[in-house]
C-alpha cells in the first residue's frame, strides 16, 4: 500500500485542497509559444554575450564541475555546438525553451494552488511578461535553467503539500538533484524549502516518512560527481563565491538589493508577488512555500549575493498572486491584470530585450545603463585584432606561438571568431584548470595584459594595438592592450604565475 497523507493530516488547510481543475493546456501553450517567438525573433539582434563565450568554451572542456557553476549548462552548450555549430540563435534556443517550460510550470502550479482556467492562463501571462524571465531567456546563461529547475521543485512540493502523497518525494529528490547540478544558488533555495517544511505542521507531516530521506539521498547521489570534483580541486567554487559575494557587498547596498528585486519583477509583478505571498501564508497547506520564499531572499541578503540570485522564486509568488486575483469576484480584474502585465513588458522591453537596433540602443545610453548590452559588443573585432597581431609574426614563429588573455570572454572570442589560431589560454581564475594548448611557446600574443602585469615573465614586451569596436561603445574590453611577449621561460610558466 502506498504511503499517503491526507490533506488534513496536519493543521486543516483553509484553501487549495480541492481536486484541481483541468489544465488550460491550449491557452497556456499559446502564451508560451508567443513568448518564445518574441525571444527567438530577437535572439540575434546584438551579439554574443561575455558569459556565452565562456559557456561555449566550457562546453569544449566537459568535466564534472567548474569554478563557478555545475556541469549542466556546459553540457547544453556542447549539445548546441553539436546541433547548431557556432549559431548564436541555436545556443539561445535552449534558454528560450527553458523559459517556455517556466511558463507551463507556472500554469501547473496555479492548478495545484486551486486555480482554474482563468488563474492558470493569468499565471502564464504574468510569468511570461515578468522582466527577469523575459530578460533571462534572451541570452544563454545559467539563469534560465536555474529558473526552470526551481519551478520544477516548487510544483512538486506544492503537489506534495496539497495531496500528502509521499510517492512524490522521489521525483522531488530527482528535481532537487537536477537543480543542484544546474547552479549552486540551488543550495540556499533548497535550504529555504527545508526550513519552510520544518517550520509548519503540514510540512513536518509530509516530512515524517522514509521517502523524504530517500529523496535527500537521491539528490545527494546526483550531485555526488560534482562534489567529488570539488574535493579533488580544493573546493574552488567556495573561494570563488566568497570573493564574488564580498565584491557585491562592497558595491551594492542592502537597500539596493531589495530595490533591484522589486525592479526585476516589474511594477505589476511586485504587487502580484506580495498578494501571492500573503495568499500562501494564509493557507495552512501552502504556508511552507511562503516561508521558503522569504527565507531564500533572506539567505542571499545575508550572504551578499547578487539580487537576481533569489529571483527564480518570483514565478512562485507571481503564480500565487494570479490565483488570488482570478479568485476575485470582480471578473474583469484578471483580464485587466493580464493586460497591465503585458503593457508594462512592452514599455520596458528596450531595457529587458534587444528590441532596438544596436546603434540606437547605444545612442540612447542603454548600453551604459544595462551592462549586459555593452557585453555583447565588439567580440568579432577583438578576435580580429588579436589575429592581426598573431599574423604579424613571421610564419616560422606563428607555428609555435601562443595566445594569452586576461579574461575568460576574450579567450572565448578568439576561439570562436579567430581563424586557424591556437586555442587561447587565460589568466582568469575560471580558466585555472585549462592549461595552454601550446605550453612550450616562447612567443605569446597577449590581450588585456600590461607589461607591469607580465613582469619578469617576459624578456621583452611590446604593445602592438589597443582594443576598440566600430560602435565606439565603452565596455570592459575597450582600450585594453594587445601585445607580443617574448617569454623568459615558457607560456605555461607565464600562465601559471598569472592565473588567479
Amino acid at each position: 500500500m502506498s504511503e499517503t497523507l491526507t490533506p488534513h493530516a496536519a493543521t486543516p488547510p483553509t484553501t487549495g485542497t480541492s481536486t484541481p481543475q483541468a489544465l488550460a493546456l491550449r491557452a497556456v501553450l499559446v502564451v508560451a509559444a508567443v513568448k518564445s517567438a518574441v525571444n527567438l525573433a530577437l535572439s540575434n539582434r546584438y551579439g554574443w554575450h561575455w558569459d556565452e563565450l565562456y559557456y561555449r568554451v566550457s562546453g569544449q572542456h566537459l568535466q564534472l564541475g567548474y569554478v563557478d557553476f555545475p556541469p549542466v549548462t556546459p553540457v547544453l552548450a556542447r549539445l548546441s555546438q553539436a546541433l547548431f555549430g557556432g549559431s548564436l540563435v541555436g545556443l539561445r534556443s535552449f534558454s528560450i525553451a527553458a523559459g517556455a517550460g517556466v511558463v507551463v510550470l507556472s500554469a501547473l502550479l496555479a492548478r495545484e494552488l486551486g486555480g482554474g482556467h482563468r488563474a492558470q492562463v493569468l499565471a502564464a501571462i504574468v510569468v511570461a511578461s515578468c522582466p527577469i524571465v523575459l530578460g533571462a531567456n534572451s541570452m544563454f546563461q545559467t539563469v534560465p535553467f536555474d529558473q526552470l529547475a526551481w519551478m520544477g521543485v516548487v510544483v512538486l512540493a506544492a503537489r506534495l503539500l496539497r495531496t500528502g502523497d509521499t510517492r512524490l518525494w522521489l521525483p522531488l529528490g530527482l528535481a532537487s538533484g537536477a537543480a543542484l547540478m544546474t547552479k549552486y544558488t540551488a543550495v540556499p533555495f533548497l535550504i529555504a524549502m527545508l526550513l519552510g517544511f520544518l517550520a509548519t505542521d503540514r510540512g513536518r507531516a509530509v516530512l515524517r516518512t522514509r521517502r523524504s530521506v530517500l529523496a535527500g539521498a537521491l539528490a545527494l547521489a546526483i550531485v555526488a560527481p560534482n562534489l567529488w570534483w570539488q574535493v579533488r580541486h580544493g573546493w574552488p567554487s567556495i573561494g570563488f563565491y566568497s570573493h564574488n559575494n564580498a565584491s557585491v557587498r562592497a558595491e551594492t547596498t542592502r537597500a539596493a538589493f531589495v530595490g533591484e528585486l522589486a525592479l526585476i519583477a516589474g511594477p505589476v509583478g511586485a504587487v502580484l508577488a506580495f498578494l501571492g505571498w500573503r495568499r500562501l501564508w494564509r493557507d495552512d497547506t501552502f504556508r511552507p512555500l511562503a516561508i521558503a520564499a522569504v527565507a531564500v531572499v533572506a539567505i542571499f541578503f545575508v550572504l551578499g549575493g547578487k539580487s537576481y540570485y533569489p529571483a527564480p522564486i518570483a514565478p512562485l509568488l507571481l503564480t500565487a498572486g494570479a490565483v488570488h486575483v482570478a479568485a476575485s469576484t470582480r471578473e474583469r480584474l484578471a483580464r485587466r491584470t493580464a493586460v497591465a502585465a503585458v503593457l508594462v513588458a512592452i514599455v520596458i522591453s528596450p531595457v529587458v530585450l534587444p528590441v532596438l537596433p544596436q546603434q540606437t540602443m547605444i545612442d540612447v545610453g542603454l548600453a551604459d545603463a544595462r551592462k549586459d548590452y555593452a557585453a555583447q559588443i565588439g567580440w568579432p573585432e577583438l578576435a580580429a585584432d588579436v589575429e592581426a597581431a598573431y599574423r604579424s609574426l613571421p610564419a616560422a614563429e606563428q607555428a609555435g606561438a601562443g595566445i594569452l588573455t586576461a579574461d575568460d570572454a576574450a579567450a572565448g572570442a578568439v576561439d570562436l571568431f579567430g581563424h586557424d589560431l591556437p586555442e587561447a589560454a587565460s589568466t582568469d581564475r575560471l580558466y585555472q584548470f585549462w592549461p595552454p594548448s601550446r605550453p612550450d611557446a616562447t612567443i605569446v600574443v597577449t590581450m588585456g595584459l600590461s607589461g607591469e602585469q607580465l613582469g619578469a615573465g617576459c624578456a621583452s614586451f611590446a604593445v602592438v594595438s589597443v582594443i576598440d569596436n566600430p560602435a565606439g561603445q565603452a565596455n570592459e574590453e575597450h582600450g585594453l592592450p594587445i601585445g607580443i611577449c617574448h617569454t623568459s621561460g615558457t607560456l605555461e610558466s607565464l600562465w601559471s604565475d598569472l592565473v588567479r
